[in-house]
């Protein structure tokens, strides 16, 4: 996981992605950011173009959505990048769970605007240490190991 990386938005809200553009903007981040509709446009893109995202945020409202499960955890498993969901719908904003199989985190963007921005911020940051990197990525190659050997035949 690189923190040079571009940063993926997966949601077909116009009003939604012009919030994250201007937060991205004010806080004057430096990676690119890519916006997708689904997580199969993102994952099919992302794979065609072998681009490995830094992280990938997500209305949480797409898991529920047809196959989404699937690609989202492609996409975190695959390219070893942490896929947070966020929803516009609630006030308060707190993380839960960001180890958790598949690689995720919910945060919930609070309605002010500022907190909303220091929120991503502190994630940014957050993902940007080392260590925070070095953790993530111990904890990746667990789950594909643990993925692979539970895929294997079991011999009689």
């Amino acid at each position: 996981m690189n923190a040079m990386n571009p940063i993926v938005l997966v949601e077909e809200n116009q009003e939604n992605r012009r919030l994250f553009k201007q937060v991205f903007l004010d806080l004057k981040v430096k990676n690119r950011i890519l916006f997708y509709s689904t997580f199969l446009e993102a994952k099919r893109q992302l794979m065609a173009q072998e681009i490995m995202p830094f992280l990938v945020f997500s209305n949480v409202l797409h898991i529920g959505e047809s196959n989404n499960d699937s690609h989202y955890k492609d996409i975190g498993v695959q390219m070893k990048c942490p896929c947070l969901f966020f929803s516009i719908l609630f006030t308060q904003s707190f993380v839960i769970d960001p180890f958790a199989f598949p690689p995720k985190s919910y945060f919930i963007t609070p309605c002010n605007t500022e907190r909303f921005k220091n929120v991503i911020n502190s994630i940014i940051q957050y993902w940007s240490e080392r260590k925070s990197k070095e953790i993530y990525k111990v904890q990746s190659e667990r789950r594909i190991r643990s993925a692979s050997t539970s895929t294997k035949p079991s011999s009689s």
